[in-house]
């Protein structure tokens, strides 16, 4: 990832993050009344040094130029350049719609998930096994496994889905919501991770045996 897909369109401001295998958006209503349509990229380091910056602001005034980017509160301006270029066409990687979804507690689904990959060496996948009322992550390392039931709620046929561990774990970090849901169509298409209200992760599952 080299840098952050800022767009405003339809008073619908959304940030967008992609390395090509995963992708965050997240979109937040800033009025209806907003005229303003703009898309400029961000660069990787700003768009780090940026939360750390405006920790504790609850109003941030947003100004988007075709070279520049403002941020400011009452207390700090942070400006930076924006990066030249065409940023990928995320929307190409969602699919229009999703069959399944299964349900889990967040706090749960972290633990589990944090607990498995510590036998994780070279091999980065974990599995979910899905059941109407049980999700069982699993990891393997030779000839060493890990399990961690947690409960959950899915109407489909059983199912198992494979993931990069860091990958699943790393918005996990970041979401306050109790539960969060991932949508999909099968085992091997994008999948969607919904969360806190105007977040979506999109992951590309691993193939298992």
């Amino acid at each position: 990832m080299t840098g952050l897909l800022l767009t405003i369109t339809d008073g619908t401001f959304t940030t967008v993050a992609t390395d090509g295998r995963r992708m965050a958006l997240v979109e937040t209503v800033i009025g209806s009344d907003s005229s303003l349509d703009s898309d400029s990229i961000l660069p990787l380091k700003a768009a780090q040094e940026l939360p750390k910056v405006l920790e504790g602001s609850s109003d941030v005034k947003v100004s988007l130029g075709d070279t520049h980017a403002v941020f400011s509160t009452d207390d700090v301006v942070f400006q930076t350049k924006l990066l030249e270029g065409n940023f990928p066409n995320y929307r190409m990687v969602m699919p229009p719609g999703f069959e399944n979804h299964v349900t889990m507690p967040r706090d749960e689904f972290y633990s589990a998930l944090d607990r498995v990959s510590q036998i994780l060496d070279k091999n980065p996948a974990v599995k979910l096994s899905l059941t109407p009322t049980e999700v069982l992550i699993s990891a393997m390392n030779n000839a060493e496994v890990a399990e961690s039931p947690i409960p959950a709620s899915y109407e489909g046929e059983n199912l198992d889905l494979s993931f990069n561990a860091s990958f699943l774990i790393d918005p996990l970090r970041h979401l306050e919501c109790n539960k969060l849901t991932l949508r999909f169509n099968d085992r091997l298409s994008p999948t969607g991770l919904y969360g806190d209200e105007g977040f979506l992760y999109v992951i590309m599952p691993l193939r298992h045996n």
